[in-house]
């Protein structure tokens, strides 16, 4: 599709930079409020996953909307993309761990 000559390309910009700020801090808002409540360790963990991936899914459903898509069906893509995506940077991460010394 021929982009449209009416378009922004600073409010398309500016609206994926709002977005990435809004979506991008649930998994840290997560976080601090689950710990302030009191949950720690794998509950805090499982807690912090389970709200990134409605997160995740939200937007995918919001993407959906706007690309007049099945909302289910691009929520449940984003999401599955988004946790295997974190998934293998979290084992990226616990291999390195296993791997690199603590004095590095």
């Amino acid at each position: 599709m021929a982009p449209d000559p009416d378009d922004s390309p600073w409010a398309k910009g500016g609206v994926t930079f709002i977005a990435f700020v809004i979506f991008g801090s649930v998994p840290l808002l997560s976080y601090i409020c689950a710990n302030a409540a009191g949950a720690e360790g794998d509950l805090l963990f499982g807690m912090c996953i389970l709200f990134t991936l409605l997160t995740i899914f939200a937007l995918g459903a919001v993407s959906g909307k706007f690309s007049q898509a099945d909302i289910f069906k691009s929520g449940a893509l984003m999401m599955v993309n988004g946790g295997l995506a974190a998934m293998a940077s979290y084992l990226i991460g616990w291999g390195l761990e296993a791997v690199v010394p603590d004095d590095v």
